[in-house]
């Protein structure tokens, strides 16, 4: 990601983001990881249209495209929605331009934000790690 923010003890005391470049960065992440997901599930198709149950090279194949869309759908994608809204909500809070904000405790709020809207766009259950 191309802001600045990062999370962690070590960094909580610091939030900085310029979100305009943030969301054009993000923007192109997920543009291309949908186009990932795209060409793999055409193959995919093409694999399951011509591959029988005991193919064990295709079964595979098929369960890593499988694994790979859980990913793309359950980590990936939530982790790219979830720093979008905060560079969106840090450019409607803040306007356009680098934000930085130095107060310890405003800091962790607005580093906490980001792991907060990951865990509900998730879908994972409330209390889940």
């Amino acid at each position: 990601m191309s802001h600045s923010h990062t999370a962690g003890p070590s960094s909580e005391g610091v939030f900085t983001m310029d979100p305009d470049p943030t969301l054009r960065e993000l923007a192109r992440q997920l543009v291309d990881g949908q186009q990932t997901i795209a060409t793999l599930t055409r193959t995919a198709a093409k694999v399951r249209a011509t591959a029988t149950p005991d193919n064990a090279p295709a079964q595979e194949l098929l369960a890593e495209f499988d694994a790979t869309t859980h990913r793309w759908l359950t980590e990936a994608l939530p982790a790219l929605v979830a720093s979008m809204q905060l560079a969106l909500e840090v450019h409607d809070t803040f306007g356009p331009g680098m934000t930085s904000i130095d107060d310890p405790t405003e800091a962790a709020i607005w580093n906490n934000k980001w792991f907060v809207a990951e865990h509900e766009l998730s879908g994972r259950p409330r209390g889940a790690q």
